[in-house]
């Protein structure tokens, strides 16, 4: 083999990263393409929300309980996304060393 070619490993390793890769920017635009949705969903729920409070009047919402309810909500979907991220792309296999 010429001293400047890679291993047949190493490039099948490389050929496996970039598909890996490829995966996970799909994977994020299909993510992304989620939280538009549930932006929209949102949007919608507040302007039904909006008339509700117009044609009933103002209601008081204990804000303090709210906020921390969507912030326990947020941190479940966070840790979900990280666990179904690590379960779909592990970290790397440890690079060959060179000096061998």
């Amino acid at each position: 083999m010429p001293p400047n070619e890679q291993p047949q490993y190493w490039t099948d390793y490389l050929a496996l990263e970039q598909e890996r890769y490829n995966q996970r920017l799909q994977w994020e635009q299909q993510m992304a393409n989620q939280v538009n949705i549930l932006g929209t969903w949102f949007d919608e729920f507040a302007a039904a929300q909006n008339s509700l409070i117009q044609q009933f009047g103002e209601f008081r919402v204990d804000s303090g309980r709210r906020d921390e309810v969507t912030r326990n909500r947020i941190d479940q979907i966070d840790h979900q996304v990280t666990q179904v991220y690590h379960h779909y792309f592990p970290p790397p296999p440890p690079s060959p060393d060179n000096d061998a």
